[in-house]
């Protein structure tokens, strides 16, 4: 069974939010804040219902989506130290050659939809790593940090269920010290090393690297688990109906979880 891929952490997760010992980040803001990029990437899609997860468009759903994720990333304070608005414009440039090269690897080479279809390592596993540390560098570079937490941030409103949000406070400070021992395949950690931003990549890669080593370890019954949970959580909160929104917008939630999951287990 999975260590951090578990109902109780996810409970001392949604204890400690309350308490204030972990971030101010509870279920439902997690789970709705995306919705609108994801109602905006699920129904102008031009009906490729079977690839819904990877269907961006330049220049038809993807710069509306952008703006639209731009504006909460700019209230979370994301862009600190720049000015949001000029960085928002370099970014801007070279993001939809990011999502195109990034879902059409997943879709024509990797066939790869959701991060859940990841079943087990070897060089499709790898194939995975490397093109989201290739993403995360993109991005990183036009920030001018060596860290993967904005671009984190950013994809994660794209493709939501492949990647996992990474926090320099709170999952690299608090959570991620406990996994110092997680070493990356070699051929990913050669491939990322190469790139300008390899600290950013290779940082990232690893922190996907150990979401997957738990999760190929958790049974579904434990992943369903978590999944009812979140929906509970959302229906004591009020929203209506928060199973069927949730899995009309997402294909998977699974590294939503691991983010609560993991603060869970060591906030």
């Amino acid at each position: 069974m999975g260590d951090i891929f578990r109902l109780e952490n996810l409970k001392a997760y949604i204890r400690k939010c309350n308490n204030g010992t972990a971030p101010n980040w509870p279920v439902d803001d997690l789970l709705y804040i995306r919705l609108p990029v994801l109602a905006v990437r699920n129904y102008l899609n031009n009906n490729s219902f079977s690839n819904w997860t990877l269907s961006w468009q330049k220049g038809r759903n993807l710069r509306m989506a952008f703006q639209i994720a731009g504006s909460i990333l700019g209230q979370w304070q994301a862009f600190r130290p720049n000015p949001p608005a000029k960085l928002l414009r370099r970014i801007e440039l070279s993001f939809p050659r990011t999502i195109g090269r990034f879902q059409r690897r997943m879709l024509n080479d990797i066939k790869l939809k959701s991060i859940l279809e990841m079943k087990h390592g070897g060089q499709k596993c790898n194939a995975v790593l490397i093109e989201m540390g290739l993403a995360i560098a993109d991005i990183a570079h036009h920030k001018g940090v060596p860290n993967p937490m904005l671009a984190s941030k950013l994809l994660n409103f794209f493709f939501p269920e492949f990647f996992p949000v990474w926090d320099t406070g709170w999952i690299k400070k608090k959570a991620l010290k406990h996994y110092k021992e997680i070493s990356l395949p070699e051929d990913v950690q050669k491939r990322l090393a190469r790139l300008a931003q390899s600290k950013a990549a290779l940082e990232y890669a690893q922190y996907v690297y150990l979401m997957l080593m738990d999760l190929w370890t958790t049974k579904p019954s434990e992943l369903h688990k978590l999944q009812r949970a979140c929906f509970k959580y959302c229906e004591k909160k009020g929203y209506y109906q928060p199973q069927i929104i949730i899995n009309d917008n997402y294909k998977d939630i699974t590294p939503l979880l691991f983010e609560m999951c993991l603060l869970g287990k060591h906030c």
